[in-house]
C-alpha cells in the first residue's frame, strides 16, 4: 500500500488523488479519471475549519442512534435530533475533535436496496399517496378502454403496459416533476424533457398497437371512418411476422423503459440522513460536478426536495 502511495505522490498532482480518513486512520488512492458523481461521493470534509478528511460511511456511523427524525432531514443542526438526544456521547462525536466545531446533518439519496426500503418506511405517507395516484390514473385508462370497446382483448401484457403507463402518468403531476421542469426550463438541459417525452410518445403508441387486436377497436372504426387506414395498417403490421417481432420489442422496450424511470423517481424522492461535506473550494467542486450529473440535468437531483 506505502509502495502504492509513495508512487502516486512523486507524479503530478498525486497528492490529490490521495485521502486519509480521520475516523479509520486509513489512507486510500483514488484512480485516475474522473471523480464519481457528487451526490456518490466516498469521501466528505465535515469541518470548514479544518482540513481533514473522513469517509462518509464513517461519518455517518456517527449518526448511529438517528432513525430520520424531522430534525435531520430538514437539514438543521445534529444538536436537536431526536435519536442523539438521549446521551451526551453522541453528540460529542458529531464534533471535530480538532476545533471542536459541530458537524451539520444533512441528506443524500439511497444506495441500497435497504436503505430505500428504510427511506419508504419512514415516508411511509407519500409512498401511500403515490400509489393511490397510480391507481387513480390506472382506472381511468381501463375505463378509456372499455368505452371504447377495447377490453376484448384484454391480456396480461396489456395490464402491465396499462401499469407502467399510470406510473409514468402519476410523475407528471407530482409537485417534484414540475419543480424539476421550472428549475431547468430556461437552460439548455430542457431539451433533455422533450426528448424523453417523444421517445416515450413514440414507444407508447408502438406499445399500443401489440398489446390491442385490430379486432378490438373494429367498432370504433365503424363509428369514426376517417381511422379506416389507420385500422388497416394495424391489421397488416400486426398479422405480419415482421410487425410481430418489432411490436413485441418494441412493447417490452417500454416497459422497461418506464419501469426504470418510475424506480430513478421512487429513488431519488427520497432521503437518509448523513454527515453534510462543508470544505474549502466544495461549492466550486460542487458547480463543477453538477454540470455533469444528468439528474441535475433533469432537476430531480439533491437540492429538489418536493415530494
Amino acid at each position: 500500500t506505502w509502495q502504492v502511495v509513495c508512487r502516486v505522490r512523486a507524479q503530478n498532482h498525486g497528492e490529490t488523488r490521495m485521502a486519509r480518513c480521520l475516523l479509520c486512520d486509513v489512507m486510500e488512492v483514488a484512480p485516475p479519471g474522473p471523480a464519481p458523481q457528487h451526490f456518490r461521493q466516498r469521501w466528505a470534509r465535515p469541518c470548514a475549519s479544518c482540513p481533514h478528511l473522513a469517509h462518509r460511511a464513517c461519518l455517518e456511523h456517527l449518526l448511529g442512534g438517528c432513525l430520520g427524525c424531522d430534525t435531520c432531514a430538514s437539514g438543521k443542526s445534529s444538536a436537536g435530533c431526536k435519536g442523539r438526544a438521549a446521551g451526551a456521547a453522541a453528540s460529542l462525536a458529531l464534533r471535530c475533535s480538532s476545533c471542536g466545531e459541530e458537524y451539520h446533518v444533512t441528506n443524500r439519496f439511497p444506495e441500497t436496496f435497504l436503505e430505500l426500503l428504510f427511506a419508504s418506511m419512514l415516508e411511509w405517507k407519500w409512498v401511500l399517496r403515490r400509489v393511490f395516484v397510480v391507481l387513480v390514473f390506472l382506472f381511468w385508462l381501463h375505463s378509456m378502454a372499455d368505452h371504447y370497446s377495447m377490453l376484448e382483448g384484454f391480456s396480461r401484457e396489456t395490464r402491465i403496459v396499462m401499469i407502467m403507463t399510470s406510473g409514468m402518468m402519476s410523475i407528471t403531476v407530482s409537485q417534484r416533476f414540475h419543480l424539476g421542469v421550472k428549475k431547468i426550463w430556461h437552460t439548455k438541459h430542457r431539451l433533455v424533457y422533450f426528448k424523453l417525452f417523444l421517445g416515450f410518445a413514440v414507444l407508447a403508441y408502438f406499445a399500443v398497437l401489440r398489446v390491442f387486436e385490430p379486432g378490438c377497436w373494429q367498432n370504433t372504426v365503424a363509428e369514426l371512418p376517417w381511422l379506416t387506414s389507420l385500422h388497416r395498417a394495424h391489421r397488416f403490421v400486426y398479422n405480419s411476422i415482421i410487425g410481430t417481432i418489432a411490436l413485441s420489442t418494441v412493447s417490452w422496450l417500454y416497459i422497461f423503459a418506464g419501469s426504470g424511470l418510475c424506480f430513478c423517481f421512487w429513488k431519488t424522492s427520497l432521503r437518509v440522513p448523513t454527515v453534510a461535506d462543508v470544505g474549502h473550494g466544495h461549492d466550486e467542486l460542487l458547480k463543477r460536478s453538477c454540470s455533469r450529473c444528468g439528474l441535475c440535468q433533469l432537476g430531480i437531483c439533491l437540492d429538489n426536495t418536493a415530494m
